[in-house]
């Protein structure tokens, strides 16, 4: 009986650490439903400091959302535009931008490829921290020596 515990407790550490295999782009769309994503490290230099992204009007038929997203202008606001995300299995299309999911928790954070670039995208609940640990495997693993560069600094209220 006690070898049957152990085993069961080894198992569910390692499925709790388990990485893979979660990179569905309607599960990275909806996220929590609430709040927005602020994009917290990228590959890319020259990326506009408080680069953020928020979805409403999720349609479960269709795999869509309305996507709000902007950045931090000279004057310290944030732009807004608006556009249609539609989640094609592991890719998000926006317009004629597309990014592929990397890994998603479809909760904290997410991992994506847009351009050539790795991105980290954070929930706006989890900027301080607290967000899962499986994204900043993910992150380093893909960028692999490429520099990570913070975007997300000083941001004002998501809109």
């Amino acid at each position: 009986m006690a070898l049957i515990i152990l085993l069961v407790a080894c198992l569910s550490v390692v499925s709790a650490d388990d990485c893979s295999g979660k990179t569905d782009a309607w599960t990275s769309i909806k996220g929590p439903k609430t709040g927005g994503y602020w994009l917290k490290q990228t590959t890319k230099t020259g990326e506009n400091e408080c680069t953020y992204v928020k979805g409403t009007d999720f349609k479960e038929n269709t795999k869509t959302a309305t996507y709000t997203y902007g950045y931090k202008d000279a004057s310290g606001k944030l732009t807004k535009t608006t556009g249609t995300a539609t989640a094609k299995g592991s890719d998000i299309v926006v317009g004629s931008d597309t990014s592929t999911v990397i890994y998603t928790d479809g909760k904290t954070c997410d991992v994506v490829k847009h351009g050539g670039h790795t991105e980290l995208w954070v929930h706006s609940s989890k900027t301080s921290g607290g967000y899962n640990n499986c994204c900043d495997k993910k992150f380093t693993e893909t960028r692999g020596s490429t520099p990570a560069n913070e975007v997300y600094k000083k941001c004002p209220g998501m809109p």
